[in-house]
């Protein structure tokens, strides 16, 4: 996690600061994530990491439809017009990339990569000993498993680094506690954290 904020006295003030605050955070966890994945040197490396890349990429994708709704419902007084439509299409941007892979990132996170959640009580009482039907569930993991490899995920990856870097055209500094020290005309200009992204391997071909 990165120290940045603190570092420079920069507290959020408001919905949109907290959640530009956090997705700070999520980004850099996925680009760590997604170029260490891309250069391990074995397959369970890889999948392990990109496992836990998918839960980091739930979580942003869950900030981001938060911070459409902040932004659609007008609930940020501070939010002029022309910040408010630049927001809003960048989160239309993403949502449209994501959309495609929001049922199987969900089943990963809750049954691999989270939870890894047991089949529901119902299931298991129906299961008994059926060790077929056991096997159909393990079967269920492992073809959860064999969709996380990097290059299934190069496009929604990609998504929420274009989002945080259209971010970047936001003077976000009013929506700061911002201490003396610290008074950046723009919280995130010092990051330059997304623009960096696409120039890293993302095809996860690296062994």
């Amino acid at each position: 996690m990165s120290h940045y904020f603190r570092e420079n006295g920069c507290w959020p003030l408001n919905d949109i600061a907290q959640h530009m605050w956090q997705l700070r955070y999520v980004t850099e966890d996925l680009h760590c994530l997604a170029n260490a994945a891309a250069v391990s040197a074995t397959e369970e490396a890889r999948r392990t990491l990109v496992r836990y890349l998918l839960v980091g990429l739930q979580s942003f994708d869950e900030l981001a439809k938060t911070l459409q709704d902040l932004v659609r419902n007008g609930r940020v007084r501070e939010l002029g017009p022309e910040d408010r439509t630049a927001i809003a299409d960048a989160c239309s941007r993403y949502h449209k990339s994501m959309e495609p892979h929001r049922h199987l990132l969900a089943s990963i996170r809750h049954n691999l990569a989270a939870h890894r959640l047991l089949p529901g009580s119902k299931e298991r009482k129906r299961y008994g000993r059926d060790f077929e039907a056991w096997g159909a569930w393990e079967h269920h993991l492992v073809s959860l498993d064999e969709q996380c490899v990097l290059d299934r995920w190069v496009t929604p990856i990609q998504a929420t680094f274009d989002l945080y870097n259209e971010l970047n055209s936001v003077n976000a500094a009013r929506w700061f506690d911002i201490n003396a020290e610290g008074s950046h005309l723009r919280i995130w200009t010092p990051i330059r954290f997304a623009a960096q992204a696409p120039q890293e391997p993302l095809d996860g071909n690296s062994d």
